[in-house]
């Protein structure tokens, strides 16, 4: 099936050249291309793509999404709304899951990102399964 085929290749290119960056201003910067072949042999070329497509999660206004946080500023959020005794241990055990977590660096970015807002007494620990 065609459809079934595109969705894979698409996941495949996802896999292959989608990284989230600790640094992305300083990423945008850089113009590093990633080739991947195409099942009809064809080649396409990502670049700062790369690093846009995953940032996304972190700043949704790059799509437009100007009333949605980024997904550390949510998690922060939530955190911070439940009881004190029960945060400790919350922040470290931030457990992340589905496709995008399994991207290269989304646990460090989001460490990085939650760390800088958690309060500095907070041990953080964020695991991607």
């Amino acid at each position: 099936d065609e459809t079934r085929s595109r969705y894979h290749t698409s996941m495949d290119v996802e896999d292959l050249c989608m990284k989230y960056s600790q640094h992305f201003v300083d990423e945008m910067k850089i113009d590093q291309i990633k080739t991947y072949r195409l099942p009809d042999g064809k080649q396409l070329k990502v670049g700062k793509e790369r690093a846009g497509c995953a940032e996304v999660w972190f700043q949704p206004s790059l799509i437009g999404c100007d009333e949605d946080d980024g997904i550390h500023l949510q998690l922060y959020n939530s955190n911070m709304k439940t009881d004190v005794d029960l945060r400790r241990f919350k922040w470290s055990n931030i457990v992340l899951i589905g496709a995008p977590s399994l991207t290269p660096g989304m646990d460090n970015r989001l460490l990085k990102e939650i760390t800088a807002l958690a309060p500095s007494s907070m041990k953080i620990k964020v695991v991607a399964a």
